[in-house]
């Protein structure tokens, strides 16, 4: 992850950037998508940049975006008080992820900046890999105002969650994780620095290779509506110290953003 590492430490001379990691074998490596990269008017793929082991093509496709006539998409002029962001209509628009892949066979840690801009009814995803109903190695949602990290897994067919104790504020900036330990099986969220949720799931391996940031791959009506600045995926289930420090650091370029001691 050293290279995810250095971009993240030259975050502020960024447009707007959300790392991921591909899937090569065990291991996840880092890529990079940036604002600067995005196609005119948001048509053609949103194309990653950084180094890959493996060869492939690691690439964002933008789904419900309605070109240059649509005013959402990229916002902002990269102060706190208008950072860089995606802005997501919370019902049409989405970013499917090609080329990545989550799997409960090994440790991840995605964290996530967002700000809700409705307090939409029931559940709206932040990031997802469903494939099918109990097969969802990966999620962050929301489940009315509550962040919330899951997996959902068969035999038995069970939804394994870890959610904040109270809903979220709209317009707010937030910093969300959620950290997967594959060795012992324990699922956390951990909301503005700090742990808020635990939970552990049986033994047994599921995959997706069907990532989508801002919705639900499979299932329609589950968009997120409002922004999201930043995304980090990473091959480790990172200590707390680390996701508290990232978000320290982050939450400079976010007027509002708070993240506990």
């Amino acid at each position: 992850m050293k290279v995810g590492f250095e971009f993240f430490a030259n975050s502020v001379s960024l447009a707007a950037w959300l790392i991921f990691a591909a899937s090569n074998a065990a291991a996840w490596q880092s890529v990079v998508f940036q604002a600067a990269n995005l196609p005119h008017c948001q048509q053609g793929p949103w194309k990653a940049v950084g180094t890959e082991k493996s060869g492939g093509s690691i690439t964002g496709r933008l789904l419900g975006f309605r070109g240059c006539a649509d005013t959402f998409g990229f916002h902002g002029n990269g102060t706190p008080n208008d950072p860089y962001r995606l802005a997501l209509d919370g019902e049409s628009e989405s970013i499917e992820i090609e080329g990545l892949e989550a799997t409960t066979r090994a440790d991840y840690t995605v964290q996530v900046w967002f700000r809700a801009k409705s307090n939409k009814k029931g559940l709206t995803m932040l990031v997802d890999s469903r494939t099918d109903r109990f097969y969802v190695p990966l999620r962050m949602r929301i489940l009315d105002g509550k962040v919330q990290c899951s997996i959902e897994m068969p035999f038995p067919d069970r939804i394994y969650v870890a959610s904040s104790s109270g809903p979220i504020a709209l317009s707010k900036w937030y910093d969300a994780a959620c950290r997967f330990r594959a060795r012992f099986r324990e699922l956390s969220l951990f909301l503005n620095g700090s742990i808020s949720g635990s939970t552990r799931i049986p033994p047994g391996s599921i995959r997706s290779n069907r990532i989508r940031i801002g919705g639900d791959p499979s299932v329609d009506g589950e968009n997120f509506p409002g922004d999201i600045a930043e995304v980090v995926f990473s091959e480790k289930s990172e200590d707390a110290n680390v996701i508290r420090a990232r978000c320290k650091e982050e939450s400079q370029r976010f007027t509002g953003a708070e993240c506990q001691k």
